[in-house]
């Protein structure tokens, strides 16, 4: 799954909780916290692998 992806479904599945702002925002976030990659780095890769498919090990 990319990144932008992560972002599409995440903005999807809280919709009923938040605004799209507020949903973009906080997919940013945990991108940030888990992967590491601050919101200019997202935009940069936003078509990067979060995880390694396990058929590529």
């Amino acid at each position: 799954m990319t990144i932008s992806t992560f972002k599409k479904y995440f903005k999807t599945e809280l919709s009923d909780l938040y605004t799209e702002s507020e949903s973009l925002f906080l997919s940013s976030l945990f991108i940030h916290q888990i992967v590491g990659f601050d919101h200019f780095q997202q935009r940069r890769f936003s078509e990067q692998e979060l995880l390694i498919d396990d058929e590529e090990k």
